[in-house]
């Protein structure tokens, strides 16, 4: 049976542990800034519910938000201008080595 840990117990470094992990740090990461060591560090993103997979994926909240400021930057007629200048350059260069 799990212990509902009450919110008086909970630290600025699980706060900050959990908040890394959404983010997708490494627990090597968490564990420079927090000075938590791993199996704490596990311990408490697993009773936070944190998955970075779903961070790597764009399922979480804060990859979404991430995501969608980055469209705001940059629109998505550029990012295909970008896109087609790189490929372009790429075409060149690999028919510059064949020649």
């Amino acid at each position: 049976m799990r212990k509902i840990i009450s919110y008086k117990e909970v630290t600025l470094q699980d706060f900050q542990a959990v908040f890394m992990a959404e983010l997708g740090f490494s627990n090597r990461a968490i564990e420079s800034e927090t000075g938590l060591s791993q199996s704490q560090i596990s311990y408490r993103t697993q009773m936070a519910g944190v998955q970075r997979r779903h961070y790597r994926d764009g399922l979480s909240k804060v990859a979404k938000h991430i995501l969608s400021s980055r469209n705001d930057i940059v629109s998505p007629d550029v990012q295909v201008k970008m896109g087609v200048k790189y490929a372009k350059k790429r075409v060149q260069k690999l028919a510059a080595k064949k020649a």
